[in-house]
């Protein structure tokens, strides 16, 4: 009766809007699904169930996590109470003596050693003069090697008409830092030995004195007038040369005779200029003192 009923209804639609009757599908045709009763959907309920369903997952991974650190922990203070098991065990096998015996044994040791160590004088002596470094001091040793040989260790140039002698390598300009012998000769035989100090630098140094310390001893020397001068808008440079006495011989042979040996330009105001000299440095004194003396040089 329901179905004739809605049938009827059909038609009375169809014939209000101008449908055809036979346009309407028999009931045997139409979808199944379309019958289903509509379901009305509400996202604010699914999003609650998202969100409860998240935290139930996260709380399940917070247990199982804290779970584990648990057991982490459990198992440390296991090996810990293991290990102070085994090494109260240790020391409880230990065999200490009793402190009656300790205080015997100790009262029974021969202090002899004892007050002979502290009896003896243990202050710094004196070191025999063997022992003692020694100034080196002028020495009249015959030269041995020729002039030829030793020509190879120095440079020459022509000064006020004669030949000027200097160790190979060292610059006579202002922007040099150097120390050397030198000497002009007129053919014959050679002047007067000279050294040579070359200051350059960013501070004025304004040097009067000089001193060279030479296997450990110093040796004055005081130039005549240093020449000064500067060079650009912030470099100076200072000069001496002066020609070498009979007083200076135990300068000049130390400096040609030595291990090692630094200068120290003695500047105004306490500052000084202090440097090493170098093995090339103390090698060209010695050529240059020696090519002197063997073209008949002599102090």
């Amino acid at each position: 009766m329901k179905k004739y009923f809605v049938y009827a209804i059909m038609l009375a639609a169809a014939a209000t809007f101008g449908l055809d009757a036979h346009a309407v599908p028999d009931e045997k045709d139409l979808d199944p699904s379309v019958r289903l009763p509509v379901r009305r959907l509400h996202p604010e309920r699914e999003f609650d169930k998202a969100m409860k369903q998240m935290h139930k997952d996260h709380e399940a991974k917070e247990q199982a996590r804290e779970a584990k650190e648990q057991e982490k922990e459990a198992k440390r203070l296991e090996k810990e109470a293991k290990k102070e098991a085994k090494n109260k065990s240790k020391h409880d096998n230990r065999v200490i003596p009793p402190r009656p015996a300790q205080r015997q044994a100790a009262a029974s040791v021969d202090k002899s050693l004892m007050k002979e160590l502290l009896s003896k004088d243990y202050s710094l002596k004196k070191f025999d003069l063997y022992e003692e470094p020694k100034p080196i001091t002028w020495k009249d040793d015959p030269v041995s090697n020729d002039v030829n040989g030793l020509l190879s260790h120095v440079s020459s140039g022509r000064r006020n008409g004669n030949t000027f002698y200097t160790p190979k390598g060292v610059s006579l300009a202002n922007d040099a830092n150097d120390v050397f012998f030198c000497f002009e000769s007129s053919g014959n035989a050679p002047g007067r030995l000279h050294l040579r100090v070359q200051y350059y630098a960013d501070d004025p140094l304004n040097y009067n004195d000089i001193t060279f310390t030479i296997d450990g001893f110093n040796y004055n020397f005081h130039p005549s007038k240093p020449a000064r001068g500067k060079q650009g808008a912030r470099m100076y440079w200072e000069q001496s040369e002066d020609a070498l006495t009979a007083k200076d011989k135990d300068l000049v042979y130390a400096l040609s005779h030595c291990h090692w040996a630094r200068i120290s330009l003695k500047g105004a105001d306490g500052m000084n200029h202090v440097k090493m000299l170098t093995d090339k440095q103390l090698e060209a004194f010695a050529h240059t003192f020696e090519l002197y003396r063997a073209m008949g040089g002599k102090f």
